[in-house]
């Protein structure tokens, strides 16, 4: 697809949350492209606009919020696994929430599109696994 660099989206309403997420992120040295969504609603567009294009700009790594006004986590995995995922099967997405109810680490894990369910606050050291694992699985 002639991706260079690895692309991450963060979708979580807090936008202090996104903001310093990213700028943990860059000051990690984690080299990849960030970008964020305050819903799964505007998510979809971004990722609508991006399949459209090709593929170019697709995130190879989502981290989604459970709970999001407009349209939630599970609504988000949900329209993404009808949409998207056929396309982008190898791409991962995890579950980022303070909830602490085993009902939702347990219907997180049942979309195959899920990697993991990660509770909140995700530490840097955390995403930077997750980021070197992706890379090492895919030749990246």
């Amino acid at each position: 697809m002639g991706k260079n660099k690895l692309r991450l989206m963060i979708i979580d309403d807090d936008e202090v949350n996104n903001f310093i997420m990213i700028r943990l992120i860059k000051e990690a040295g984690l080299s990849v492209i960030c970008t964020s969504a305050l819903n799964g609603q505007k998510a979809t567009k971004k990722l609508e606009r991006w399949h459209k294009k090709g593929g170019v700009d697709f995130p190879d790594i989502i981290l989604v919020d459970l709970e999001m006004p407009v349209m939630d986590g599970f609504e988000f995995i949900q329209r993404y696994e009808e949409v998207f995922y056929p396309h982008y099967p190898h791409n991962q997405m995890y579950m980022v929430s303070s909830s602490i109810r085993s009902e939702d680490r347990s219907r997180a894990k049942s979309f195959p599109s899920v990697s993991n369910f990660i509770s909140k606050p995700l530490p840097i050291a955390a995403l930077a696994e997750i980021i070197d694992q992706y890379r090492r699985t895919r030749n990246y």
